[in-house]
């Protein structure tokens, strides 16, 4: 294996020098500009990071604290959510079939604190079960990007049960179980507040192998391992199926199947990541992965007209996260603004570039500190192989397709959030036919 790593590394150095290089370059001037506009939080900044970590569940949730019965539960170690999301958009100019459509998505998590529940210090379990229902508003724009983050086959599952055990003072710790790569993995914490799902995970890494990687809406088997050299550095490198659930089967539950054919997919990465928010840099990162899995080639085929067989893939990637202004004696209230870079191998995978990037003003407005508005862009570059691939189906498309997102979010009540949503799509090329695509619409998230 770890033969396997190094030569993969390698063959990134040697492929991609030009690429790679420009992401090196952009982290170093993110890291530096972090570096000098990082200030010493006082006392009262500190004492807000640590409120992170409580629960305020009259103000936070719509059945509020059950008569102090949820504190009590989790100060003995036992913490529960349930959330419904839904989305309702329309496709208003554009795309291909001008229409309205929604998909929801209920949520169920369980957290167990092993150390307060049964003495286990450093342990710790979680269980995340999913229900989707409605409509993919991917039929109606035709593009690759998906309007919707939580659209999904029509499904009850468990999507990630898993154990962690933590040492050395939450320095090390290890997981194994069902586990969603990207609940650690190329997290940009600014841009969770847009809808689309390529701000979820960046595309060229959400849209390769059989099945997608370890994420939403289908996960595998993993072992991750995540060391804290420091409070705010890290590293993590899991090793995961590299075919979740069943790629002819989505709608039926939760499935593990550990096939031979499947192989492997190898994710690493390491960062840095401030235990508050200052202005200047809070958490910037740079990851890589490999699938050792057999995929197909996207044109190539051989002699019986069956795709010609390639033996895994590899891709890199690197964020930045940060702070541009924050309103006096506030670490909330203020401007935020991150930067993605992605690239992927070509041959079987349908986009080789990503760039992702965006601004979030939180508490624009004074009688509303909680308010986020955020305007954000994705760019695929589409492959060689791809862009062939469509041309083959009668689908010609340009050589990039861009998204434009402009969003609002605003609390309504106790566990309740509304935010209206716009998105525009320019050169759809997932889909023949499809023009340039404007959808508006909103999500709402109940907290139960």
């Amino acid at each position: 294996m770890f033969l396997t790593q190094a030569l993969f590394f390698g063959q990134i150095f040697l492929v991609k020098p030009m690429k790679l290089a420009r992401i090196l370059f952009l982290l170093l001037i993110s890291f530096l500009y972090g570096l000098f506009q990082a200030t010493t939080p006082n006392a009262q900044e500190l004492e807000h990071g640590k409120d992170k970590v409580i629960h305020h569940f009259e103000s936070d949730t719509l059945t509020g604290d059950w008569k102090g019965l949820r504190s009590k539960l989790y100060e003995r170690g036992v913490d529960f959510e349930v959330e419904y999301f839904g989305d309702l958009f329309s496709l208003v100019s554009g795309g291909l079939d001008q229409g309205t459509d929604f998909t929801g998505l209920l949520e169920l998590e369980l957290h167990l604190d092993g150390g307060r529940l049964l003495g286990w210090q450093g342990s710790r379990f979680f269980i995340f079960g999913i229900g989707s229902h409605g409509n993919d508003f991917l039929e109606n724009v035709g593009s690759a990007h998906d309007v919707s983050s939580i659209a999904a086959p029509d499904t009850f599952k468990f999507l990630e049960l898993w154990y962690e055990q933590s040492f050395l003072e939450d320095q090390v710790s290890v997981l194994f179980g069902l586990y969603d790569l990207t609940g650690e993995f190329d997290i940009r914490p600014t841009a969770q507040l847009f809808v689309n799902g390529a701000f979820g995970t960046g595309q060229d890494l959400s849209e390769t192998g059989k099945n997608g990687p370890s994420t939403f809406p289908a996960t595998s088997l993993a072992a991750r391992l995540k060391v804290k050299p420091t409070p705010s550095l890290y590293y993590m490198g899991a090793i995961l199926d590299g075919v979740p659930g069943d790629p002819t089967n989505p709608t039926n539950g939760t499935q593990i199947d550990l096939n031979g054919d499947d192989g492997l997919l190898i994710a690493h990465e390491i960062g840095y990541e401030s235990d508050y928010e200052k202005i200047g840099l809070n958490k910037v990162g740079m990851g890589a992965w490999i699938y050792t899995t057999d995929l197909d080639d996207l044109v190539r085929v051989d002699a019986n007209g069956n795709p010609i067989q390639q033996s895994g893939t590899y891709g890199i990637y690197a964020f930045v996260d940060g702070a541009i202004f924050l309103e006096e004696g506030s670490i909330s209230r203020g401007l935020f603004s991150f930067f993605r870079i992605g690239i992927a191998e070509e041959d079987v995978n349908k986009i080789d570039l990503y760039l992702d990037g965006g601004l979030v003003y939180q508490g624009l407005f004074p009688n509303r500190p909680e308010d986020k508005m955020g305007l954000a862009f994705s760019m695929d570059h589409f492959s060689e192989s791809f862009k062939q691939k469509q041309e083959q189906n009668q689908i010609l498309i340009e050589d990039t397709e861009v998204l434009l997102e402009l969003t609002y979010s605003f609390r309504a009540g106790s566990g309740i959030y509304l935010q209206p949503d716009f998105q525009y799509v320019f050169n759809p090329a997932q889909l023949k036919g499809a023009s340039n695509a404007a959808s508006i619409g909103f999500r709402f998230s109940i907290n139960l």
